[in-house]
């Protein structure tokens, strides 16, 4: 199978399981809270601000994933990172729309801004990393 139709296949899978995740009860709120607060040593105080913790930094990093893995799928085109940033923070976007028809759901700006926010930083992380390795791969005696 040619690689460029398995980076699109698993961008196509990403895309099928952050739908089927969100619309599912078990990403709800509540369903959150519920599992944390088995470890019942936390302060509701606490227990609301480790759910959010959790919560957001699962939208940064699937986000993250999401938009590496759509930028593997468009490269090596000139406009790779902002083309897989872009697709990414759209589909977050798309994703919040779908939950103002999910019973216990509440669609977020601010969760856009996140999935945004992780996609973005991956992508420069990657684009960071590559440029020192192809910077220390210019300097003679390195290779």
């Amino acid at each position: 199978m040619n690689r460029r139709w398995l980076n699109w296949f698993g961008v196509g899978l990403f895309f099928v399981g952050f739908y089927i995740f969100t619309a599912s009860p078990i990403s709800n709120n509540d369903h959150t809270v519920m599992l944390i607060n088995k470890y019942k040593f936390l302060s509701s105080l606490d227990l609301t601000l480790l759910n959010k913790i959790i919560r957001k930094a699962a939208h940064l990093l699937s986000f993250g994933l999401l938009a590496l893995t759509i930028r593997n799928a468009i490269y090596p085109y000139r406009w790779t990172y902002p083309g897989a940033w872009l697709l990414a923070t759209l589909y977050g976007a798309s994703d919040e729309v779908h939950q103002i028809f999910v019973p216990g759901r509440t669609p977020l700006l601010s969760d856009v801004m996140i999935d945004s926010l992780g996609a973005f930083l991956a992508l420069y992380i990657l684009y960071f990393l590559k440029l020192r390795k192809e910077n220390r791969s210019n300097i003679p005696g390195t290779q």
